[in-house]
């Protein structure tokens, strides 16, 4: 394919030069050959087995770039060497998909906080209305009302529960809104932070959209050149969306991990239960209250996971499960006066805990077989046709240098291509957990010979540090973590439109947009053949390419 119009004239001995610092208006048609008087209401001729039909001028399109006057010489080469450098620098960090992540993390999390701080709320005039009733119970004139002491206790017994069922729901709501205003300020404060790289990262796209824009006088260069851009932004559109979402599944995975370690270390805990005396309600209630807590940071690490993978439905710990364990974790206090209900609440425990790990293996397996795959795939893709667009705008350039300069301009270019290391896509991983609130210490619990628990002791006597994670006690085998499932009984993973969106509907357009290149390209040739000038495409910003890439998009999700 030529150089554009300028390189289409120069094959007919009517070079175009642009001389240094020299201006054009940046919507100045070109000027183009009229065709042999023909007036609107002649016919144009029909084309013969030999000529094309006769084209008459049509109208430029304008470009979204504002064209700014630049002298035309060998140190504009090493500009936009310079710019492509450093953009590739910035495009390694993803910074312009994780801003768009971040801004609806950031959305979803404000509207989570409104909901949560809705229903404390609620528990707390709960609670309050709770309390009153115990208290109007322990009146004299109320207590004198009741003819039988053993029914008062009852009464009084069953209103004490019900406080501190209610207080108990309250505490927990607390420490859910705490927990997600706490994410929502950090990815705040993320936000900000990011959007200073994004904002450097677009500065740069703007200066290279005007130095190509002025180059080219508000056209495409070529063709071909333009050809490469689209096929370009789509592969680099679907390797930041795939890069993305690995971000997303790590971040998940963290989560995920320190949820199951709390599962075990709750299962643990609420064993330890069964070897504290009935009598010593202190320690009892201590143990229940560190089971909840380490149940209430599970429940709220497994919904942050949910909240990252917002658009894939876990086969593993579903919201219906967590909103099972949360309450459960509601009538703790209640499970832990029975031992039939503590062995089905250990049984509810135990099970979400299973499953947590076997979600676990599911976000690994997905990982290793699709998404790091397809990112490879895709970032080798994107990178030969970056630089195979880079390749072809430099020849470009290098014609209009050699038009002005009148000379053959020599660079070496080399090293272009090695000087700037593919960066890893891999993010630093941001995702922060929720740690149970510290309740008791192993020192709390009696020991075995007070008939207290069969908590280990160390040679001195002391008692021995208590693990928070899926580490095994000596001898121990039941606490042993659930054994992996074979690969074939693993759920399936996500479709690619889950995992990454629809891509397929971004493809779809590119091809769109090739099949009127190609009936453009068949135009052009008509119009050289008719000594016409070739017409080539108002140049587009890469803010704009990318908001129509965005509208197409959201135009088929909400179709």
């Amino acid at each position: 394919m030529g150089c554009g119009a300028s390189s289409a004239n120069t094959a007919r001995g009517q070079p175009v030069v642009v001389h240094a610092g020299a201006t054009r208006h940046p919507h100045t048609h070109v000027a183009i050959k009229p065709v042999a008087n023909v007036s609107p209401q002649q016919h144009i001729q029909h084309p013969t087995s030999t000529q094309h039909p006769q084209l008459a001028p049509v109208k430029e399109e304008k470009s979204d770039i504002e064209i700014k006057p630049v002298e035309i010489n060998k140190a504009i080469l090493t500009k936009y060497i310079e710019l492509e450098k450093q953009a590739r620098i910035h495009e390694a960090k993803n910074i312009l998909k994780q801003v768009q992540g971040k801004k609806a993390e950031e959305a979803d999390l404000n509207t989570t906080v409104k909901q949560l701080h809705e229903h404390h709320e609620k528990c707390a005039a709960q609670t309050r209305k709770e309390k009153a009733d115990v208290d109007h119970m322990q009146q004299v004139t109320v207590r004198n009302f009741f003819k039988d002491q053993t029914m008062y206790d009852a009464q009084l017994s069953k209103e004490q529960e019900e406080y501190l069922d209610a207080l108990n729901k309250q505490e927990i709501a607390k420490k859910d809104l705490d927990g997600v205003t706490v994410q929502r300020d950090r990815v705040s404060r993320e936000l900000q932070e990011m959007k200073g790289e994004a904002e450097k990262l677009l500065a740069i796209y703007k200066e290279q959209d005007e130095l190509l824009a002025s180059v080219f006088d508000g056209k495409y260069g070529s063709d071909q050149e333009y050809k490469l851009e689209s096929e370009l932004d789509m592969l680099l559109d679907r390797k930041q969306r795939i890069s993305a979402a690995r971000y997303k599944w790590h971040n998940a995975r963290v989560l995920m991990h320190h949820a199951c370690n709390q599962l075990a270390f709750a299962c643990r805990r609420w064993q330890d239960l069964r070897n504290v005396r009935g009598d010593n309600m202190q320690v009892r209630y201590h143990v229940a209250t560190e089971t909840r807590n380490n149940l209430i940071a599970a429940a709220q690490n497994i919904t942050s996971a949910q909240r990252y993978l917002n658009t894939i439905t876990f086969p593993y710990c579903t919201q219906q499960e967590v909103v099972t364990l949360s309450n459960a974790t509601n009538n703790i206090y209640t499970d832990m006066q029975k031992a039939d209900r503590q062995a089905h609440a250990l049984q509810c425990y135990t099970i979400t805990h299973r499953r947590a790990a076997a979600l676990i293996q599911w976000f690994d397996h997905v990982l290793a077989t699709t998404i790091e795959k397809d990112l490879k795939a895709s970032a080798t893709l994107a990178s030969n046709k970056d630089k195979q667009l880079r390749e072809e705008r430099l020849r470009l350039m290098m014609v209009k240098v050699r038009e002005v300069l009148g000379s053959e301009v020599e660079m070496d270019l080399s090293e272009d291509d090695n000087n700037v290391e593919e960066a890893d896509d891999i993010e630093q991983e941001l995702a922060e957990f929720t740690e149970a609130d510290k309740v008791s210490l192993a020192e709390d619990l009696p020991t075995h010979q007070d008939g207290g628990t069969d908590q280990d002791t160390t040679d001195g006597g002391e008692t021995a540090p208590v693990t928070t994670g899926n580490e095994l006690m000596p001898g121990n085998a039941e606490d042993r973590g659930p054994s992996p499932l074979p690969l074939n009984e693993l759920a399936p993973p996500p479709t690619q439109e889950d995992l990454f969106g629809d891509i397929e509907e971004l493809k779809r357009q590119h091809e769109k947009e090739m099949e009127e290149l190609q009936k453009a390209q068949e135009l052009n040739k008509a119009r050289l053949d008719q000594g016409l000038q070739e017409k080539l495409r108002a140049r587009r910003s890469r803010r704009a390419r990318q908001q129509a890439q965005e509208e197409a998009v959201s135009q088929v999700a909400t179709a």
